[in-house]
């Protein structure tokens, strides 16, 4: 109540389990026994356990400002055109499969922050410790996998040129226009492994180019 529309709710992430003693002294996660590494939660409205209870809002998932712009020029037989979009005020999570080690049951790959992963050795990590297909503790919406969502990408860029007039009838045709363009092709956002369009899917947005002639007969 008294929350916007496309609020996003989790557990408040309060680091890794460390030693052995925090893990006998913390509130009691339902259904899961933490072990040293696991993320730990803050008992919001301590009673001793972890649970639905404890889930508080983290953050929009709706952005507060959707902004674009396309811009084009021409000028003896070239053209040039541009189109730039992005989002502000956003919150995603990024616990999909693209951004954790081993899943699909274990059969899933690891990435390269995984490297950065949770050891008795690394315990300022930046990803817990690693575990084979779902870790259902782990894998709570949470702080701890709260990222900006914003960005500001170079959703397509174009150039192209066309042939004069007087040498396409050389060659009995209409016109003929040559282009290159991009899709995709840069994306300025806070978190280099995570594609802010795409980051609930397997898979990251494609970086796409074309190069073509358009012909008139």
């Amino acid at each position: 109540t008294g929350e916007r529309v496309g609020q996003l709710f989790g557990f408040i992430s309060d680091g890794f389990y460390q030693t052995t003693a925090e893990l006998q002294s913390r509130a009691t996660t339902v259904g899961y026994q933490p072990q040293l590494g696991d993320l730990k939660y803050k008992d919001l409205n301590n009673d001793g356990v972890i649970n639905q209870l404890d889930v508080a809002p983290i953050g929009p998932q709706s952005p507060y400002i959707t902004f674009g712009s396309t811009l084009g020029y021409s000028r003896k037989g070239f053209d040039f055109s541009v189109l730039v979009q992005g989002v502000a005020n956003r919150v995603i999570v990024a616990n999909a499969n693209s951004m954790l080690a081993f899943q699909n049951g274990g059969f899933g790959q690891a990435f390269e922050q995984h490297l950065d992963r949770w050891t008795p050795t690394n315990p300022n990590a930046s990803y817990p410790r690693l575990w084979l297909g779902t870790n259902t503790n782990n894998q709570l919406v949470s702080t701890f996998w709260a990222r900006s969502g914003d960005y500001v990408r170079l959703k397509n860029i174009e150039l192209g040129y066309t042939l004069p007039s007087k040498l396409c009838k050389n060659i009995k045709v209409q016109g003929i226009r040559v282009f290159a363009n991009a899709t995709n092709l840069v994306t300025f956002n806070a978190d280099k492994y995570l594609d802010p369009e795409g980051f609930s899917s397997n898979y990251p947005i494609q970086r796409v180019f074309n190069f073509g002639v358009n012909l008139k007969l």
